[in-house]
């Protein structure tokens, strides 16, 4: 029998990598996975040096990644920091760059039916406080009275079908972040609505050392944080002014950096005159009201740190 094969039968032939290519391989593999150990901590010491959770950039997204352009980068919600493979050891400093920011902004409401009864006059007048809270960075979380404490105290006069544009800014070129944010009408009768404010701030602040830093599930941190700021509203009763009534919403980071995704999922919208893309209705003590809000995303030129 002719045990020799023709060249076309000798190409189809998978012989095994020879032991010079295998340690080659094996050698490479380690240089990359110790460069990019290498690289990691310079990103997080970088990361460290313009703030943390509280810089530009926010919580960090997936983990650390090799680009087609040699780059090692690690993705925020706010933008990225990336460092080259090559030369750790040199000039070669990690470079930070904020990318995204969001805006949340209060655009005004409508009474829709005032409340059935008033211990000081016969309209409303009522102030809200926002609990603005973000699970995966909670030094973010903060509390906001609408109208604003250089405005007013409180929205004067409010009946039936009566209503006001009225321009707030909440979150202005924010990081985009996961959000859960309580909205708690008060009538103002004979209280101070700062020091319900500061109340509420406090509430906010108990809410948020429940939570579990890094969590891999958003909801059950949005459940803490739900059960905690409801059992602390309850306390806020013996401040001279009636509370009626608390909605909620959630603002999601992934639908926040993309733009597109944010006007199909929040299309713009109308009420006689004031521009919006997101609705809250609050009801309690016999009341509706409708609150307006404006989301906006975008991405900028970049910004180096």
């Amino acid at each position: 029998m002719n045990n020799l094969v023709s060249a076309a039968q000798a190409e189809s032939v998978s012989y095994p990598i020879s032991l010079r290519d295998l340690l080659a391989k094996q050698k490479t593999q380690t240089d990359l996975s110790l460069r990019a150990s290498l690289a990691a901590g310079s990103i997080k010491q970088k990361y460290e040096q313009i703030g943390g959770l509280s810089s530009p950039l926010g919580s960090s997204e997936a983990a650390l990644y090799l680009t087609t352009d040699r780059l090692f980068k690690q993705n925020y919600v706010g933008g990225d920091i990336s460092q080259k493979s090559s030369n750790l050891d040199g000039p070669n400093e990690p470079v930070a760059y904020k990318r995204y920011v969001m805006s949340l902004t209060f655009k005004g409401l409508h009474c829709v039916k005032e409340t059935t009864w008033d211990q000081s006059s016969s309209s409303d007048e009522p102030y809200f406080i926002l609990a603005l809270a973000t699970p995966n960075n909670p030094a973010l979380s903060r509390a906001f009275k609408i109208p604003n404490d250089n405005t007013s105290d409180h929205f004067s006069e409010f009946d039936d079908d009566n209503h006001e544009a009225y321009i707030q800014s909440i979150w202005l070129d924010f990081i985009p972040e996961d959000a859960l944010v309580t909205c708690t009408m008060f009538e103002q009768d004979f209280g101070d609505p700062q020091k319900t404010k500061q109340k509420v701030q406090g509430i906010l602040n108990t809410a948020v050392t429940f939570l579990t830093l890094g969590a891999s599930e958003i909801w059950p941190e949005f459940d803490k944080l739900t059960e905690k700021i409801s059992e602390g509203l309850a306390t806020v009763f013996g401040l001279q002014d009636d509370m009626y009534s608390s909605a909620r919403f959630v603002m999601l980071k992934h639908e926040l950096i993309d733009p597109a995704v944010l006007l199909e999922k929040y299309p713009k919208r109308s009420f006689r005159g004031m521009e919006y893309n997101h609705e809250v209705s609050a009801t309690g003590g016999g009341s509706h009201y409708r609150l307006f809000f404006e989301m906006i995303a975008y991405e900028i030129t970049p910004v180096t740190y």
